[in-house]
């Protein structure tokens, strides 16, 4: 990006010294502002010119110290003012350091633009008191690399020297200089990070540094949020789509070739609950974990669940190939009680209550069913496989307690309860 230099010249007399911030660089005004007004700037027979030792191309190296000069010309006037600026193009910031070598003729002055520091060098009183024309001599030390173009303002006042401004012409002008070896960062490296997300889950990708960048620029999927970020790193949330996430490095001279990498978002499972006949179903079959009041029921881990207690049901599923996880509605189970048995003719359990063994009896259609014995939190505390008409069960190990007893063989199941008690 370009940086600018300004050059400003005063009063006709020069009675008065140079004004600071009137050389026409970005944001600012110029020499017929309220003062040298009779002509319009550059109308005149004159000229102002900027020349720079070492820059023949108008190209400077980082950090090296240029003489340059100001030439302010008028046939048959006599007195003559400047003012020099520079600025760095891409953000309008004082570019590189300029440096008094006629001290006699010129002096710094400063002001403020929007926030930013801005440094003149500009006539002294009656500094440019010569016939035809007057050079400014200084030196400028270019900014450090990787700074962009930068661009000098500079503008001249050519004073008749009758006392007023009404004779007075106004020149003005601007020079471009670009970096010696600037360039763009290179294309970043790839960028790290999950390869796969859940919707709604949070994420971070990065690349390694780039040589030159002073910042980086981040794009996202439609829909995902982020707090963004400059850096070689940004953290994200994953929101519905899929898609690339891209990253660009910057500096003064330009950006660099987009990165880019595809991330899938995949949708989380949506179970449903339903109930039938006592039973607590998931609409999907595999990945289930059932949640009583939002409290996990350890061991219920199929796609039914028998409550035996009154409560809020919900059922989480993890998807076993992108393993995201969804959340059931919650589902308000509130008529269970140990009068409420389905197919308890099916399912005969005897002794009841029990004490250290039970004998089950079944109906042809459920050989082979696979006995679950759950307490009254839901948790399943024995599991065994009815193999005969009369089955015997140690519960010999079991707490004392009610205990509901669910016999399923494909889609036939039948339930019942017992109490344990050793009295």
């Amino acid at each position: 990006l370009p940086f600018t230099a300004l050059v400003i010249l005063s009063s006709s007399q020069m009675s008065d010294n140079g004004k600071v911030g009137r050389t026409g660089s970005p944001g600012e005004q110029n020499c017929t502002n309220g003062c040298h007004n009779a002509h319009p700037a550059n109308s005149g027979p004159g000229s102002i010119t900027l020349q720079s030792t070492g820059m023949p191309t108008n190209q400077y190296t980082p950090g090296q110290t240029y003489n340059m000069s100001v030439t302010v010309s008028h046939t048959g006037f006599g007195l003559f003012g400047f003012g020099v600026e520079a600025v760095v193009v891409h953000d309008t910031n004082t570019a590189g350091i300029l440096i008094r070598t006629d001290m006699a003729s010129t002096q710094f002055k400063y002001t403020t633009l929007a926030g930013k520091a801005r440094t003149n060098l500009v006539h002294t009183l009656n500094g440019g008191a010569t016939l035809n024309s007057k050079v400014f001599n200084f030196n400028w030390t270019a900014p450090q690399q990787g700074t962009g173009d930068v661009k000098f303002y500079f503008a001249g006042v050519a004073g008749d020297g009758d006392g007023s401004t009404n004779g007075d012409w106004v020149y003005l002008s601007s020079q471009f200089f670009t970096e010696s070896g600037c360039a763009s960062p290179a294309q970043p490296s790839a960028i790290t990070g999950n390869l796969n997300n859940c919707d709604g889950s949070s994420a971070q990708y990065a690349i390694s540094p780039v040589s030159g960048a002073t910042s980086y620029l981040w794009t996202l999927p439609s829909g995902w949020t982020s707090a963004g970020s400059t850096t070689e790193s940004i953290s994200v949330n994953t929101i519905s789509y899929s898609g690339n996430v891209t990253v660009v490095a910057s500096n003064a001279c330009g950006n660099s070739a987009p990165t880019a990498y595809y991330v899938n978002v995949n949708p989380l499972p949506a179970p449903t609950i339903s109930y039938v006949s006592g039973t607590l179903y998931s609409s999907i079959n595999t990945g289930n974990q059932w949640y009583l009041n939002g409290n996990t029921i350890p061991g219920a881990t199929g796609n039914y669940y028998v409550p035996v207690v009154n409560g809020n049901y919900s059922v989480q599923v993890l998807d076993p190939i992108t393993l995201c996880t969804g959340n059931s509605p919650d589902f308000s189970v509130v008529n269970v009680g140990l009068t409420t048995i389905e197919f308890k003719n099916q399912l005969q359990v005897f002794p009841n209550p029990a004490n250290n063994k039970i004998e089950i009896q079944i109906p042809e259609n459920l050989i082979d069913a696979l006995l679950t014995l759950y307490n009254v939190s839901g948790q399943v505390v024995l599991k065994t496989a009815l193999t005969e008409l009369v089955n015997s069960v140690n519960v010999s190990n079991i707490s004392e307690g009610v205990y509901t007893i669910v016999a399923q063989k494909g889609n036939e199941k039948s339930i019942n309860r017992i109490l344990v008690s050793r009295n």
